[in-house]
């Protein structure tokens, strides 16, 4: 069964959330697509400053996310 194509793709609050979002990347040692658990723990043993700002950003992007969300007009 094929599902019907939203035409509001991204939804708004998504798309200002990201519009207004600095473009971090990962370390170049960490570079991809990592899962959560394996990013926390090279924070924690390497202390890379870098990808502790990217979590800290993509934290505070999805709580943003959650918070316009649940407080739609």
């Amino acid at each position: 069964m094929k599902r019907k194509r939203n035409s509001e793709w991204p939804p708004p609050e998504i798309e200002a959330v990201l519009r207004a979002s600095p473009n971090l990347q990962p370390c170049k040692r960490k570079y991809g697509r990592v899962p959560y658990d394996r990013l926390l723990e090279h924070i924690r043993r390497d202390g890379c400053v870098q990808c502790l700002e990217l979590f800290l950003q993509l934290d505070k992007e999805l709580k943003m996310m959650a918070y316009l969300r649940a407080h739609k007009n």
